[in-house]
């Protein structure tokens, strides 16, 4: 990929910063459902994540976090790391990635034979499949602190190329800090539902 690389430069500290002021340390408490069949995730957005979001390869992750953070990341570093060949779409994606949590999203399973190179498990996407979008990939993690996802892709493309027919409408999104126990703000919410018959305080 021939890429500007000063342009990509400025690109990804702008898309760092949008990460670190909406995502860094948060997590979000997704409501789905489909009829009676009700489905709850958790997603946590850490430092190491952001790596594998943009597209970038051949640093550790949270080297590449934290060089950015302290500005140290130099023109000739990042020209030499491998970056995927989608990084500037990935990048120009995040100033969206809020928008598509508060505007009707919906829940999908990811077709594990979509896309052979890459593992998700879940994707959240517009109500319109067949419109190229951005979306966010899922990855599910399983550790001494419970079961979460965890946010492995960016991209913006039609979610019918890499999920299955079944799907749930999100009605609720709740978010928290890392360090608070409780959710407390609801980023979306389906006008029509009551939020008590889902929970017994917020």
């Amino acid at each position: 990929m021939k890429e500007n690389i000063e342009l990509l430069m400025k690109k990804l500290n702008k898309a760092y910063l949008i990460y670190k002021n909406e995502f860094l340390n948060k997590d979000f408490l997704v409501i789905a459902r489909k009829g009676k069949n009700i489905e709850s995730i958790e997603i946590k957005f850490r430092k190491e994540h952001f790596k594998h979001l943009v597209g970038i390869r051949g640093i550790k992750a949270n080297d590449f976090f934290e060089k950015l953070s302290k500005k140290r990341l130099s023109i000739k570093e990042l020209q030499e790391l491998g970056k995927n060949p989608y990084i500037i779409e990935k990048l120009n994606s995040f100033s969206k990635l809020k928008k598509l949590l508060e505007e009707s999203p919906y829940l999908y399973d990811f077709h594990p034979h979509s896309t052979p190179k890459i593992e998700l498990d879940k994707i959240i996407a517009n109500i319109d499949k067949e419109i190229k979008k951005e979306l966010i990939g899922l990855k599910f993690l399983k550790n001494l602190s419970g079961k979460s996802y965890v946010p492995a892709s960016i991209e913006r493309r039609k979610a019918s190329e890499i999920t299955t027919e079944d799907r749930k409408r999100i009605i609720f999104i709740l978010e928290k800090n890392l360090i608070d126990r409780e959710y407390s703000k609801i980023i979306f919410k389906i006008d029509e539902e009551d939020i008590l018959l889902y929970f017994k305080e917020i």
